[in-house]
């Protein structure tokens, strides 16, 4: 990682209305994410089925919610989409969120996550990634999950667009 890569200009909340979410893959993954909702229920881990979601494959990131007694929960990547770790140069599956490798993520993303959780609704964000000395424009969504008894939010699914000219390394590269 460059010293000078990193993430600015976080903003980021509840997604209250359809209108919030720029990018037509986030609105899908978001329509579909309410689709999959039971009434008055959240989507189970089903929802991340790599045929309904084939769309956004290389793109989405799973975290797993794992309480902290009496504290804040902590998130765990489970799983990084391949297009994600070639354009961020480092695979983090298994880490803590809080621990990332981009100060800017290991402070803002566990508060992104954290309301996901606390409101039980999804969360946009958008934010600047300096990348190969240049800035481009992110958008992220961050979905809740339920375990398989419907009320403890246990998972959270996201997608990270990047703009299709920002870099990124082939697959398979090692670089890290």
């Amino acid at each position: 990682m460059m010293a000078n890569d990193g993430i600015t200009d976080f903003v980021y909340g509840v997604v209250d209305t359809p209108a919030k979410l720029q990018h037509p893959l986030i609105r899908r993954l978001h329509d579909d994410w309410l689709m999959a909702a039971p009434a008055g229920g959240l989507p189970g881990h089903g929802f991340v089925d790599p045929l309904r979601l084939s769309y956004l494959l290389g793109l989405l990131v799973v975290m797993d919610v794992v309480p902290v007694p009496g504290g804040n929960p902590r998130f765990r990547y489970r799983l990084v989409g391949t297009d994600v770790v070639a354009r961020r140069r480092r695979d983090v599956t298994g880490e803590f969120m809080d621990q990332h490798f981009d100060p800017g993520v290991a402070s803002t993303g566990p508060l992104v996550c954290a309301l996901a959780v606390e409101q039980r609704r999804p969360v946009y964000l958008t934010a600047m990634r300096h990348m190969f000395e240049k800035h481009y424009p992110l958008e992220y969504i961050v979905l809740p999950l339920v375990d398989g008894g419907g009320q403890l939010i246990d998972r959270l699914v996201a997608a990270q667009i990047y703009p299709p000219d920002a870099p990124r390394l082939p697959y398979g590269s090692g670089s890290s």
